[in-house]
């Protein structure tokens, strides 16, 4: 498994979906034992962590090629916008024979004057999802998805639209086997309170069905966000800031009871 994480440095930066001042996180790998527990964990990759800011790493089903978000770097400098503001950028890199990670690019759909980040992928590997603060976001940051090409390229990027987007925070998209997408948004009336996690199904052109919001306990007062599963979509993690964790972002195992419902039109 493969995490963000501040537990190192003191260095500090504007998180995005709060607006607080939060240390740089940066990417570790750890192993899952049979009960879901991490061990095992120290840094992913010294090509890619730097000392400024890596998070929301998502692979190829191969594991061959993987997207981060990451500071808005030129080499060792960061970049700046008109603003001042050093923003958040995809990245992708491929891992070569020896198990290091190299051709590290900043996808071509980046810009030096708003964020874009935490990458989704879907199962088939022909849509990438992200969120991103561009002009024609609906909200503070939405969710946003872009064509992957046969050859690499990429499609126009397109607004998820609102059965997804508020006029609030939509952040840490993730798409599962069956097409369901979920995120966290402080934009809907359901919300108890900071980011909570909805989901939506995603149809075959790329339209959505409103979204629902997740029962508790994934869902509390605090901030709940970055909910993902593996192959077994019955099992997962997802993060909060909820009472009872041992710092400020805590990781936790999820378990599902029961299978999702829509309604279709």
């Amino acid at each position: 498994a493969v995490f963000a994480s501040a537990r190192k440095g003191n260095t500090i930066v504007k998180r995005v979906w709060s607006g607080n001042k939060q240390p740089f996180l940066e990417l570790y790998k750890g192993t899952i034992t049979n009960e879901g527990e991490l061990i095992d964990i120290h840094g992913f990759s010294p090509q890619i962590n730097t000392r400024y800011h890596e998070s929301n790493a998502v692979f190829t089903n191969d594991l061959k090629q993987v997207y981060f978000t990451g500071d808005n770097l030129k080499g060792n400098r960061v970049v700046r916008s008109s603003q001042g503001v050093v923003n958040l950028q995809l990245y992708t890199a491929n891992v070569d024979a020896d198990g290091q990670w190299t051709n590290i690019q900043k996808l071509p759909f980046n810009s030096d004057e708003f964020n874009t980040g935490h990458p989704a992928l879907n199962s088939d590997e022909t849509k990438l999802y992200f969120i991103s603060d561009r002009p024609e976001s609906l909200g503070s940051t939405d969710v946003f998805v872009v064509d992957i090409n046969a050859d690499g390229s990429f499609g126009p990027v397109n607004n998820l639209g609102p059965n997804i987007n508020t006029t609030g925070k939509e952040l840490f998209p993730f798409i599962d086997n069956h097409n369901v997408l979920y995120f966290s948004s402080d934009g809907f009336e359901e919300g108890l309170g900071g980011l909570d996690i909805y989901a939506t199904k995603i149809d075959q052109q790329g339209g959505s069905v409103a979204a629902i919001h997740l029962d508790e306990p994934v869902n509390s007062s605090a901030d709940d966000f970055g909910l993902v599963y593996g192959d077994n979509i019955s099992k997962g993690y997802f993060s909060s800031n909820r009472d009872g964790g041992i710092g400020d972002d805590d990781i936790y195992f999820i378990e599902a009871q029961k299978p999702l419902k829509f309604e279709f039109n």
